[in-house]
């Protein structure tokens, strides 16, 4: 496969200094720093859980130790960061060298000798690359530590252009990912964009495509069973990534090459080609695809899954249940088959089949990710960035603090706020933190809520299902009875047969051979034996996971039961918190109750900024702009374009992206996606006079105007 050179090593600092935007001297760059308690700790506890590490790890670790003059003490400094371009060493020696630079030309250095450390994580080979930089003497060396204890460490020239190869793409594959994902977020963290240029960004793609064989590798999310070839997180990033810049042509070119060079892999990546012509809107070429796979294979699962969600996209649900039925049968431990399948029946109105296919669906346990508690720190520093400055979005933001770990929005909350909300609401949140398979089944359920009214899905309920409860329940009451009816030699035999039970328990100790000898069976009849299956014959017991949905879904729509209460009632006694007005908000999304959920989160916001409402309400703005039909179709009867009207969006864009850049957020591919297609409506020019206008007093149109020119290159059709 033909390879993209990687830009120039003599650039590597020009680079740099081009993603740090310092609009003051060149060698400054504003960081995080976070104090250690002792002297080292953080790459140690780092060494210590490489073993640990699974996925995609956490992100690079930066660590600067100090000699001051004075007291000969050794002190060191840490933060994290993803987006650096690690193609080649030059990258991380620029960074090191910057904030060296930038360190001394503070008045409160009282120390030219330090050492800088960057540590990145290798999904593939699974262990860690070491950079360490002496300074003013300028020596550097490097390293590779293992996961594996077993396994002996390498120094400088034992590191290979493999290893570093494999490292720049497991780092790519985290600034892609990490920014737009709070759980993955640190203390402390620097999100900077890894593809500055057309020419980064397509050597980006070329690398990805490159390592698609292993990707397989780097773990997958906890919506999929296990990682394959298609589905893990090498294949989530390549999709954002070209999804972004727009370079489908380089992507499919590329996939087209690595399938020459290696036909096995033909059947593995049809599914990716499909959806990256579907990404493209080449609809033709993509069931062209999809209609080769299926002759090759007609039983595989994702093809055919792909193929039920394409017809479903055409209103054919009709035709989409066979697609859908099939996938299900060739994949039945494949959750996102069954998600589908849920959809189609909804679409089809048959809400009977909907409901006990989600009683079907399979659950994955949350697998073990590599995120950890961070380290409780001496101190910490989080100076504010040189520019971009929106006061007020600021001063809400240092109110509250950086979301890391996946705190949520109570995480951001003081103790003082939190006493004093609504005990229910405070109750509803934390019974409802769904993620995975989890979260996306409680959105089905809520879906089919919306459509038929919560009474009717009692009655659905209760007519397809019986709950385990009342399933354990008769059976001890026919136990009883049965107890009842038995004569007296029966029940010396029932007791004796229960001894034995506990003995093969380890309950009871060796019973006598008399006893043993007594021991005949029960004489029960087997009519009464069968009341109970009788009884529930044309039932399915539901899944004890379904049940726990129910409950968190009725506390939801009672919160929003409440809420259209009091909106109705006029609003006179409208005395909420803005944490309490986002906790309903929140909850009214997730039971689909948009219009009531968009009133309060917007309350929220118009009290001080809050990214949680925020981010709920452009993601709901980008599920309607990526494809209004369906959102229609799914019954959400809410008028976004008087709700969310495109300027009110336009000021939710800017405000986020002010809020990441206070927290040293560069990068985030979802509010590129948003950005990029305003150019698309509006153009780029008219986008960037919108924002002056309305934000010319604040420092922030700075780098929207970044933003805009960066993705200009991308639209310009010249890649």
């Amino acid at each position: 496969m033909t390879e993209v050179q990687s830009p120039e090593k003599k650039s590597g600092l020009r680079k740099f200094m081009l993603n740090s935007h310092s609009s003051q001297k060149r060698h400054k760059v504003v960081v995080p720093r976070i104090h250690e308690k002792t002297y080292g700790e953080s790459l140690g506890f780092r060494t210590s859980i490489l073993p640990s590490l699974k996925d995609l790890g956490p992100a690079d670790l930066i660590h600067v130790s100090r000699l001051h003059k004075s007291s000969h003490k050794e002190t060191g400094t840490y933060h994290y960061i993803t987006g650096l371009d690690l193609s080649t060493v030059g990258g991380p020696i620029a960074y090191l060298s910057t904030i060296h630079l930038s360190d001394n030309s503070s008045k409160k250095s009282s120390s030219n000798n330090s050492v800088g450390t960057y540590c990145s994580w290798n999904c593939f080979t699974k262990g860690d690359l070491r950079i360490r930089k002496e300074f003013p003497a300028g020596n550097y060396s490097t390293s590779f530590i293992f996961g594996d204890r077993k396994k002996n460490a390498l120094h400088n020239s034992g590191v290979t252009d493999r290893l570093w190869r494999e490292t720049y793409v497991s780092s790519l594959i985290r600034a892609l990912l990490f920014p737009d994902d709070p759980a993955r977020h640190m203390p402390g963290m620097c999100q900077y964009n890894p593809v500055l240029s057309s020419t980064s960004a397509k050597y980006a793609v070329s690398e990805l495509i490159y390592f698609l064989p292993k990707g397989y590798l780097v773990g997958c999310s906890n919506d999929v069973q296990q990682p394959t070839y298609v589905q893990n997180y090498l294949v989530d990033s390549l999709l954002k990534l070209v999804e972004i810049t727009g370079l489908y042509d380089l992507a499919l070119e590329k996939i087209e090459e690595l399938i020459s060079e290696k036909p096995t892999l033909n059947d593995e990546f049809r599914l990716l080609l499909v959806k990256l012509h579907l990404l493209n809107n080449n609809e033709v070429a993509a069931v062209g695809v999809l209609h080769e796979g299926l002759q090759v294979d007609p039983r595989d699962a994702l093809l055919l899954n792909e193929q039920a969600k394409f017809v479903l996209k055409k209103n054919r649900p009709d035709l989409a249940l066979t697609s859908a039925s099939r996938s299900v049968a060739a994949a039945p431990a494949e959750f996102e088959c069954w998600e589908t399948l849920v959809k189609v029946h909804l679409r089809r109105k048959d809400y009977q089949s909907a409901l006990l296919a989600l009683n079907s669906c399979p659950m994955y346990s949350m697998r073990q990710s590599d995120i950890f508690k961070p380290l409780s720190p001496h101190d910490v520093e989080f100076p504010q960035p040189l520019d971009g400055k929106f006061e007020q979005i600021w001063n809400d933001a240092e109110s509250k603090g950086p979301v890391f770990n996946n705190d949520g929005v109570l995480g951001l909350a003081s103790k003082a706020e939190i006493n004093a909300t609504e005990p229910l609401l405070i109750r509803v949140y934390h019974s409802t933190r769904y993620s995975g398979t989890f979260k996306k089944s409680y959105a089905l359920l809520a879906y089919l809520t919306k459509q038929i009214g919560w009474d009717e899905v009692l009655r659905l309920r209760s007519e397809l299902f019986v709950m385990e409860e009342e399933y354990h329940k008769e059976l001890n009451f026919q136990e009883e009875e049965e107890e009842n009816d038995l004569e007296p030699g029966d029940q010396a035999s029932r007791s004796e047969s229960q001894t034995e039970k506990q003995f093969l328990n380890g309950k009871l100790e060796v019973p006598s051979s008399d006893t043993i000898h007594k021991t005949r069976s029960r004489s029960i009849s087997p009519h009464k034996r069968d009341i109970a299956s009788e009884k529930f014959k044309s039932k399915r017991l539901c899944e004890r996971w379904l049940d726990g949905l129910f409950l968190s879904l009725y506390d939801d729509l009672m919160v929003g039961l409440v809420w259209d209460s009091e909106r109705k009632s006029g609003g006179a006694n409208l005395t909420h918190s803005a944490l309490e007005w986002e906790l309903i908000g929140l909850s009214c999304f997730r039971s689909c109750n948009f219009e009531a959920g968009i009133a309060a989160l917007k309350t929220t916001l118009s009290a001080n900024f809050s990214i949680f409402s925020a981010l709920a309400l452009l993601q709901l703005y980008d599920f309607y702009e990526t494809d209004p039909a369906e959102f229609r179709r799914l019954n959400l009867r809410v008028n976004i374009p008087s709700n969310l009207n495109q300027d009110y969006i336009l000021e939710l864009i800017v405000k986020t992206l002010a809020w990441s850049y206070r927290w040293y957020g560069d990068f985030s591919p979802f509010l590129a996606k948003l950005i990029s297609r305003a150019i698309e409506r509006d153009g780029s020019q008219l986008l960037k006079n919108k924002v002056q206008s309305k934000f010319h007093a604040e420092g922030i149109p700075m780098i929207m105007d970044r933003y805009v020119v960066w993705l200009e290159q991308f639209h310009t059709g010249d890649l």
